[in-house]
């Protein structure tokens, strides 16, 4: 039985899940830039777009125990190296950004199905997590900081996001529906709430 059992997983894992996992991608028109319509932006400015003393920063930030991506770089080599390839890594930061192509090594991931729960013979109860190159992340960093400084900038964040935005959590979000729930009980109100559970969520991957 126990055999039997191992052949079935082996068998989900090399070949249900792949399948499985590549009929829920979702693969957008990279040129569809309607998104951009009536947004403020800045010019670019004329000196570089990365320092090396903020790559500096996030190399001196890693943590040392995590796992290499597929370009087998340890965050530990990097940590160690941070005060001799902030320069290097940053000139191909900048060359990547400016020419807007992104190193093939880069694009690759590695994918460990994780078993969420239910049947264990379904692929559709597997999340997949992508493990990929440290390297690549600490560019995507950059850039993150970056938007976000332009979106609080011009004020393009809603007052009722909380999430993915530093300074807010889900407790301050709901310290905040508590407050106005109850001055609407307080002025004789009523309150109707509506609540969804995105269940497998992770099933839809855009790329």
């Amino acid at each position: 039985m126990a055999k039997r059992l191992l052949q079935a997983m082996i068998l989900i894992r090399l070949k249900y899940l792949p399948n499985f996992f590549t009929s829920v991608f979702t693969k957008e028109d990279d040129e569809d830039e309607t998104f951009l319509k009536d947004i403020k932006y800045d010019e670019p400015s004329s000196d570089e777009v990365f320092k090396p003393k903020e790559i500096n920063k996030l190399l001196k930030n890693l943590n040392t125990s995590k796992s290499p991506g597929p370009d087998q770089v340890h965050p530990k080599v990097l940590y160690e190296l941070a005060d001799i390839i902030d320069i290097p890594l940053c000139i191909i930061f900048n060359s990547s950004f400016s020419s807007g192509i992104v190193p093939e090594g880069w694009k690759i991931g590695q994918i460990t199905a994780l078993f969420k729960k239910g049947d264990k013979k379904l692929a559709s109860n597997y999340r997949p997590v992508s493990l990929t190159s440290i390297i690549c992340k600490i560019m995507e960093k950059l850039i993150r900081k970056r938007i976000v400084d332009h979106m609080n900038k011009y004020g393009l964040f809603s007052d009722r996001q909380f999430g993915f935005i530093g300074g807010r959590s889900t407790g301050l979000q709901l310290l905040k529906v508590l407050d106005h729930w109850t001055e609407i009980l307080d002025n004789g109100g009523s309150i109707d709430a509506i609540y969804t559970d995105f269940i497998k969520a992770f099933d839809k991957v855009i790329t």
